[in-house]
């Protein structure tokens, strides 16, 4: 607050930028102006302010630091750091649902700690969601649980301290681009210690504990949740000539290519042949929400799937997938995804979409580099969720 008193007052600003690995310092000077209210949202949206500075001048200083990063050693983002916001022009999003709410309307348990939840949205003037599949939802969890008090210091949860109870899931029902819709699904997991997805798994278990039916139609517990926009680059193509496709997915990392395979099927018209090289410790839920996704057939003749699962559970019968015939072909290898796997895959013939957990993917960026792959042409999920 003092910060934005001084600004207020002066007009001006400075700010210094450390370099850790060098011991550089580069101070900047400004003409600094609070925004509050429509003119902060109108720069980057759902921020009520924002400060800029127009740079005026600078200084580099080099090996101002008596201390720096200890060679060989990485640096580690603080937990009280807030995330980063991005500028309107900086967002894929191109329509920010600011004033659009969605209830939470049906709850599928697979297990105790993951659900498919559908979400509809509230009242019939607001308008209707572009979703092109792959895309991700950005929800405002704020009415619903509350804003989170200001508190000076959170040392058991330091996250917790900027925490906007804003998060972003991947929309795992198929959808038209040309089309805008009323609902979605999400598939997600319980995140251990997460704030948000504790809540709602807790209240859907409560809800599940007195009566199983109301997760079929919980519309009227009223769980309302704002919708701040549908964004993500993770898309699937229009694919209107031949496409040769290389998926590759971690446990939940799933959700993204179930929108695609939902797509998929229900086109008309498609020539596209795709491998879903799927990793995951959880065969028995994962392989059955691929299947609901391709529904009952006959598949567009266009359409040649291989399903590659690799996991160390008992895995479904391939028999699940024999109403596609030989359209959809399932082989499951016992462990984790072997290097040689990527040549056997053609993958450096395909393209590859990538999606899970940070370790993850970077085994699997490292076992495609070596068969040509180069890194760069890697479409990836952001999987900080």
């Amino acid at each position: 607050m003092q910060s934005l008193g001084n600004i207020d007052n002066t007009g001006v600003a400075g700010l210094t930028m450390f370099s850790w690995t060098t011991g550089d310092v580069l101070y900047l000077t400004g003409e600094a102006k609070t925004l509050i209210g429509p003119p902060a949202r109108d720069l980057m949206p759902r921020q009520n302010v924002v400060t800029t500075v127009r740079i005026t001048g600078f200084s580099f200083v080099r090996d101002a630091l008596p201390f720096g990063q200890a060679p060989g050693t990485e640096l580690e983002r603080s937990p009280y750091s807030p995330p980063i916001r991005k500028l309107r022009e900086e967002s894929s999003n191109d329509a920010f649902a600011e004033d659009t709410f969605v209830r939470l309307s049906k709850v599928v348990m697979h297990s105790n700690t993951l659900a498919t939840m559908d979400f509809e949205i509230v009242g019939d003037k607001a308008e209707p969601l572009k979703i092109i599949p792959g895309q991700a939802a950005v929800l405002d969890f704020n009415k619903m649980l509350g804003a989170a008090r200001y508190p000076l210091m959170a040392s058991a949860a330091p996250s917790s301290l900027n925490d906007d109870r804003v998060r972003t899931w991947t929309i795992s029902s198929p959808h038209n681009p040309t089309e805008r819709y009323r609902n979605f699904q999400i598939t997600m997991r319980e995140k251990e210690g997460g704030y948000v997805t504790s809540a709602l798994f807790n209240l859907t278990r409560r809800m599940r504990a007195e009566n199983p039916e109301i997760l079929l139609d919980c519309k009227s517990q009223n769980y309302e949740i704002g919708v701040v926009g549908v964004a993500g680059d993770f898309i699937l193509p229009k694919t209107e000539g031949p496409l040769k496709a290389l998926w590759i997915a971690g446990g939940i990392g799933t959700t993204p290519f179930i929108a695609f395979l939902g797509n998929l099927a229900k086109r008309p018209v498609v020539d596209v042949d795709a491998v879903l090289a799927l990793s995951t410790r959880e065969p028995e839920i994962i392989v059955p929400l691929i299947k609901a996704a391709l529904g009952d057939g006959p598949l567009p003749a266009g359409l040649r799937l291989r399903f590659d699962i690799f996991t160390r559970e008992p895995a479904p019968s391939a028999k699940l997938f024999d109403v596609y015939g030989d359209q959809v072909k399932v082989r499951v290898n016992g462990g984790r995804i072997a290097d040689s796997y990527w040549v056997d895959v053609e993958s450096a013939q395909r393209v590859v979409w990538l999606c899970g957990p940070v370790p993850f993917e970077e085994a699997c960026i490292k076992g495609l580099e070596k068969t040509g792959v180069e890194a760069a042409s890697i479409y990836r999920e952001g999987f900080q969720y």
